[in-house]
């Protein structure tokens, strides 16, 4: 089943190796990384978060 993982590059709260170890881990995972933001970059930068996220469902709909 095809995963979005979602982080943001200054998460204080999870590290980036940690994240990568799940992108690794899942074989269909797809990953973006909000280059500028924290734990919560879905709300610090929305557009382009909104977007991956649209483009992802619109790849993975039947």
């Amino acid at each position: 089943m095809p995963v979005l993982i979602a982080a943001g590059a200054k998460d204080l709260f999870m590290n980036i190796e940690k994240t990568m170890e799940l992108v690794h881990g899942i074989s269909q995972a797809e990953f973006y990384l909000a280059p500028e933001g924290g734990h919560v970059h879905q709300w610090e930068y929305p557009e382009p978060y909104d977007s991956v996220v649209v483009g992802f469902l619109m790849k993975h709909t039947n």
